[in-house]
């Protein structure tokens, strides 16, 4: 692959211009164009969006009749903007804010995608941790988009389960290539999806195949289409119907735009599954594949995400990001071992839940510049109530060894080897444990692992 990338004189510092281009990576099939000047962001954002073309390309016959040449010749682009603001004035101009809450989307006749970095990170986080996790999906959404718009002339018929299913589909299969998804079950995003669908199921309110194939998706929430969208057509790729989906996808090229246009994909599509038993055969099969996955988080708000062996969290301005281990703890005493780091954000801070019960929960709060405190959260009022402080001030840039000693009726927590708090209080030893970044907070877990202990919990040096 050939990469260029030029970082020019930056007109504005980040939040000014969004028409300012500052840096700018070019490969085989896709040009990112960065409004602020980063160009390790342009060259990670270009690796994602490469990443994604052998993948489409597996999906999307190329109908120009041009070939693979085209895209080399005139690279599709895909925008990137510091912040919000920048975003929104530029979709704006575009769709009028039909694209406003997204943060990212592809533009269909300019053949052009634009995506936010969301959540929002300061320079020295960025600097720190690269693009967040979901920046660097969505970038792989919408470049797969962009593929799609460039093989397939007659994009703008496609019906919703196929559009936003094969991308998600796409960009789940990028994460994994590059190395920051541990797969479906054991990624916070998609292990998020899963759940949502698996609570449809529970409810009786899961839609049936024919309303994914239809679109009438109404009665669930935006990002629960999406969801569904994705684990359907990955259903459909891998679950034994991959000629049938093929067959319904070459029946696209044969669509004319008219008001007859979607009972007549209607009709094909039936007509395709018929021999498999048609449309409402596949209910029940589907349903299986929701009930056969064992996710590993709730991913309650987002992001956590796993890059080179560590969790990376980072919150949204407007809310913690919080991630909650379905694993929960097997005995009744246990310790919890790590170390974590807090790369920045406005009052950097990173929480560490445990005993989670019916809404309650324990939380260590590390907040930069102050020590180490025990909170306990009452769900029935939102509340939470100061149990005890103690250990060393919580740096900025240097990681921190940690361990949280449990057993029923007290906590000790160890930094670094020594004894910083101990509290005794009643809880459920055995309730779920998870990991929060403060909002607008960026950090780093590492080496997280939990285990059994015997007796009392170390006492610390």
């Amino acid at each position: 692959m050939f990469i260029l990338t030029l970082s020019v004189l930056a007109l504005w510092s980040p939040g000014s211009e969004p028409g300012t281009v500052a840096s700018v990576a070019v490969g085989s099939h896709y040009r990112i164009e960065c409004h602020f000047e980063h160009g390790a962001s342009a060259d990670q954002a270009l690796a994602v969006a490469e990443a994604v073309w052998p993948i489409a390309a597996g999906l999307y016959p190329d109908e120009t009749g041009i070939g693979p040449s085209a895209a080399a010749q005139s690279p599709l682009v895909v925008h990137l903007y510091r912040n919000a603001r920048d975003y929104n004035e530029a979709e704006n101009q575009l769709t009028g804010g039909l694209y406003r809450r997204n943060q990212a989307f592809a533009h269909r006749m300019s053949r052009t995608a634009h995506v936010a970095i969301q959540p929002a990170l300061g320079d020295r986080a960025l600097d720190q941790l690269g693009l967040p996790e979901q920046t660097l999906r969505l970038i792989a959404h919408e470049a797969a988009h962009l593929a799609r718009f460039a093989r397939m002339p007659n994009n703008g018929l496609h019906p919703a389960w196929f559009v936003d299913g094969n991308a998600g589909f796409v960009d789940q299969e990028v994460m994994e290539a590059i190395g920051c998804s541990p797969g479906l079950e054991s990624d916070p995003y998609t292990s998020q999806e899963i759940l949502s669908l698996q609570s449809l199921l529970a409810e009786g309110r899961l839609p049936s195949v024919r309303k994914v194939f239809r679109n009438t998706l109404q009665s669930i929430s935006f990002y629960e289409r999406y969801a569904l969208r994705h684990l359907f057509f990955r259903y459909l790729w891998e679950g034994g119907f991959r000629d049938e989906l093929e067959h319904i996808r070459d029946r696209f090229g044969h669509l004319v735009r008219g008001p007859d246009t979607p009972i007549e994909l209607a009709r094909s599509i039936h007509a395709i599954l018929a021999p498999r038993g048609g449309m409402d055969s596949l209910d029940e099969p589907f349903q299986q594949y929701i009930r056969g996955f064992d996710p590993l988080w709730e991913e309650a708000h987002r992001s956590l995400t796993l890059r080179d062996g560590d969790w990376l969290q980072v919150g949204f301005p407007d809310d913690d990001a919080t991630a909650w281990s379905t694993r929960r703890p097997a005995t009744d005493t246990y310790s919890l071992h790590g170390a974590l780091e807090l790369v920045g954000g406005i009052n950097p801070q990173l929480n560490l839940h445990f005993a989670r019960a019916a809404g309650d929960f324990l939380t260590i709060t590390f907040v930069a510049g102050h020590a180490p405190a025990l909170y306990r959260y009452a769900d029935a009022d939102h509340s939470w109530h100061s149990l005890a402080t103690g250990g060393p001030i919580v740096p900025i840039g240097r990681p921190q060894e940690f361990e949280l000693a449990v057993e029923p009726g007290q906590v000790r927590l160890l930094i670094d080897g020594q004894l910083a708090l101990h509290e005794r209080c009643d809880f459920d030893p055995r309730g779920a444990w998870g990991l929060a970044a403060h909002s607008a907070s960026a950090g780093r877990w590492s080496d997280l692992r939990i285990r059994p202990t015997a007796g009392k919990a170390p006492a610390g040096r």
